[in-house]
């Protein structure tokens, strides 16, 4: 009998999930195509193969970049999107995003709602934030390829 039991749990779990997680996007694992390869160091010679589209060094530093705090409760985003998706994408400080784009504590990919106008809320207590102060980064997503236009 408790054999049964847990097999109904588990095809529960498994076909139905769990309907108090809310779908808020996807994440970009681990970043996506392109910057993830860009950790790899390029070969002797100068040439990224294809990548120059994603050199990072060309992309704002992280300076420019709002930052908060770990002890802020929550972190209200809004702007605008011109894509499919808007990225919100969170280093802590100190991180250059251009050096180990895959470093995020954050990486989330939302809908771009029509208009493009977006306004979204993220918990600071369920991210596992260590005691420092983080940088945000607003960026653009299509269905494929990477993310872009940093802000």
């Amino acid at each position: 009998m408790g054999i049964v039991v847990v097999a109904m749990f588990f095809l529960n779990k498994t076909l139905i999930g769990n309907p108090s997680e809310p779908e808020v996007g996807f994440a970009i694992q681990p970043l996506s195509q392109g910057f993830t390869d860009l950790e790899v160091e390029p070969p002797r010679g100068g040439s990224t193969s294809g990548n120059d589209k994603y050199d990072l060094k060309k992309f704002p530093a992280p300076e420019t970049f709002r930052t908060f705090n770990r002890t802020e409760k929550e972190l209200s985003i809004s702007g605008n999107c011109s894509d499919k998706y808007y990225t919100i994408i969170i280093y802590k400080k100190g991180i250059d995003y251009r050096d180990k784009p895959s470093a995020a504590v954050f990486n989330t990919a939302f809908d771009c709602p029509s208009g493009g106008l977006f306004n979204r809320k993220i918990s600071l207590s369920d991210i596992n934030l260590g005691g420092s102060d983080y940088y945000v980064i607003v960026a653009n997503q299509g269905n494929e390829g990477t993310w872009y236009n940093p802000r």
